[in-house]
C-alpha cells in the first residue's frame, strides 16, 4: 500500500499566491512549477475568471509583473516554502466543454532573460569564473562561482545566448546553475543542498521507477584536442580521483560495463574531439568532468511524493532505503515538478541520479 495524506491538518500544505506584491486569496485552481538544470524555471497558473465589475483590469495578472508562489504549513513556526520567484512572461484564456473560463498566467525566473539575450564576443584569455559573473551582473544578479574543473583559456560566444553560454560552460565544468532570488548560484553538479531526506519507495512514494541502465556507460573516455603552444596532439583520460563518484559502495557503472559486457575482451572506450582542448590540463579536466557526469547518470530514480513535506527540491540529497541492494544509496535531485490541481491536490514529481 502506498503513503496515505497526513491525518495531521498542520502538515497539508496551503498555496500562496503573489502577484506584485499583493496576495491572491481566492481563485487559485491549480499550478504547475518545472525546475529543470540550467534553464530557467517555469510556473503555470490556473485562475478563476471573475465578473470585469469584481476586480479593476489593473489588478489582473499582467506582463512583467513579479509572480511568488509558496507553500504554507498551518503548524505554529513552519517556514512557508517558496517554490517560485519570477516574471509573467504569457497570459492566456481556455474553457473546457461544459466548464467555466478560466486565466492562464505563465511566469519565468530570472535565467529567461538570459535565453532572450544573444551576443558575439571574445573574453580576455583566463577570465574563467569572472566571464560568470559578468554575464551575471549584466541581468542584474550576483553570481555566487564555484568551479570544480577548468574553464577554457579563452572563452567565445559566437552568435550565442547568454544561456546557452553558460550551459556550455556548465558542462566543461562538470556543473550546474540556479537563480535563487537575484543569485545565480553555479556549483558542482555533486554539490547537495540541504539535510539529506530518507525515503522508502514502497512508503514514502506515491509511485516510482528506478532504472540502471548501461547503454549511455563507457569503461574509459579520452578528449582529443590540439595545443597550439608546443604544436602538438593532445588526448587525456581520467585520473584515478575522477572516478568512483558515486557514494554507493556498489560498482559503478563503468565498473559494471566492464566487468559484464565487452567485444573481444575489450571496453568500449569513447573519443571525443568536440570539446576541443587547447591545453593538456583542460583536457584532463574535461575528461574528468565527462567521465564523473557518465558515472553519474548509471542509476535513476523517478519518483513522486505528496501531499506535504518533506520538500523536495533540485540539488537535495536523497538516501534511498529498502529498494534492494541494487538500487538503495545516496541519491541526488536534478529536477522536480510541483502540482497541484482539484483532483489530486499537492504532489512533487522528481528525478535524482546515483
Amino acid at each position: 500500500m502506498g503513503p496515505q495524506p497526513p491525518q495531521d491538518p498542520t502538515l497539508i500544505p496551503r498555496p500562496a499566491l503573489e502577484v506584485d506584491g499583493v496576495r491572491l486569496h481566492q481563485g487559485l485552481l491549480g499550478f504547475q512549477v518545472e525546475e529543470v538544470p540550467n534553464a530557467p524555471h517555469r510556473c503555470r497558473v490556473l485562475l478563476e475568471v471573475p465578473p470585469l465589475e469584481a476586480q479593476p483590469p489593473e489588478r489582473f495578472p499582467n506582463f512583467g509583473q513579479a509572480l511568488t508562489l509558496s507553500m504554507e504549513l498551518a503548524g505554529a513556526g513552519a517556514a512557508p516554502e517558496r517554490l517560485f520567484q519570477g516574471r509573467i512572461l504569457a497570459l492566456g484564456r481556455r474553457r473546457n466543454r461544459g466548464g467555466a473560463p478560466r486565466t492562464e498566467v505563465e511566469a519565468a525566473d530570472a535565467l529567461q532573460s538570459l535565453a532572450m539575450t544573444r551576443r558575439s564576443r571574445v573574453f580576455p584569455e583566463g577570465a574563467g569564473a569572472s566571464v560568470i559573473q559578468e554575464v551575471a551582473a549584466s541581468h542584474g544578479l550576483t553570481a555566487e562561482v564555484e568551479l570544480p574543473s577548468h574553464l577554457p583559456a579563452v572563452i567565445v560566444q559566437a552568435d550565442e545566448t547568454d544561456l546557452a553560454l553558460l550551459r556550455r560552460l556548465a558542462h566543461q565544468a562538470d556543473s550546474v546553475f540556479q537563480v535563487e532570488g537575484s543569485t545565480l548560484r553555479f556549483v558542482p553538479l555533486d554539490h547537495g543542498d540541504g539535510e539529506v531526506v530518507t525515503l522508502s519507495p514502497d512508503s514514502d512514494l506515491l509511485e516510482y521507477r528506478i532504472r540502471a541502465d548501461l547503454s549511455s556507460q563507457r569503461a574509459e573516455v579520452e578528449v582529443r584536442g590540439w595545443d597550439p603552444g608546443v604544436k602538438d596532439r593532445i588526448a587525456a583520460r581520467p585520473g584515478p580521483g575522477d572516478v568512483g563518484v558515486s557514494p554507493s559502495p556498489l560498482p559503478s557503472g563503468p565498473q559494471v560495463l566492464a566487468e559484464s559486457w565487452g567485444w573481444g575482451g575489450l571496453p568500449p572506450t569513447e573519443p571525443s574531439v568536440r570539446l576541443g582542448p587547447s591545453t593538456p590540463q583542460e583536457a584532463r579536466g574535461w575528461a574528468g568532468a565527462w567521465a564523473r557526469s557518465l558515472e553519474r547518470g548509471f542509476v535513476e530514480l523517478r519518483g513522486t511524493v505528496g501531499p506535504g513535506p518533506p520538500w523536495i527540491r533540485p540539488g537535495r540529497p536523497l538516501e534511498l532505503t529498502e529498494a534492494g541492494a541494487q538500487f538503495s544509496g545516496r541519491y541526488r535531485v536534478v529536477a522536480c515538478r510541483h502540482l497541484m490541481d482539484p483532483k489530486e491536490g499537492f504532489r512533487t514529481e522528481f528525478r535524482a541520479l546515483r
